[in-house]
């Protein structure tokens, strides 16, 4: 039995009504359709650049973002010798002293950073927001608010 945690980037290769197939490390795992949030890359979303999200973003990433995103792509094992884990996980693992966390994919190369929101309200009135989960398309990846758990993700695929 495969245990996912929140957050986790999973490749989906079969659906039925109730059932996703994921693929992890070569090997096929059926999951309910609950347990995941199907993100379409192909989908029409909103487009916003780093400069007018910036204000709702926790400092600890927004500010070295470049340093951050440097390491996208790389192989887990190469980006854990510059980005010290504080705890392994295959899939999410937080950064030692930081309130930021690497997302792995599931060929273990950096995806994405998952990290906190601030000034959630404004942010909330200032994009119209009403749901619980935002996103938008920005350069080469991904913005999404969580905001049931005051938490942005920033994903490149």
């Amino acid at each position: 039995k495969l245990k996912i945690p929140h957050y986790a980037l999973v490749t989906i290769t079969g659906e039925n009504d109730n059932k996703y197939r994921i693929d992890v490390d070569g090997q096929d795992y059926d999951t309910n359709k609950g347990n995941i949030r199907y993100f379409n890359p192909a989908g029409l979303y909103e487009a916003h650049g780093k400069a007018a999200l910036e204000d709702y973003m926790k400092s600890n990433y927004i500010n070295y973002i470049e340093f951050y995103n440097s390491h996208l792509g790389q192989s887990k094992e190469k980006v854990e010798k510059s980005l010290v884990p504080e705890k392994d996980n295959r899939f999410v693992v937080p950064i030692t002293q930081q309130p930021v966390s690497m997302l792995f994919n599931d060929s273990k190369h950096l995806s994405g950073f998952v990290y906190p929101m601030v000034n959630k309200d404004k942010f909330k009135d200032k994009f119209n927001v009403k749901s619980d989960i935002w996103i938008c398309k920005s350069g080469k990846g991904y913005y999404i608010a969580d905001m049931k758990n005051n938490k942005w993700i920033y994903i490149e695929l």
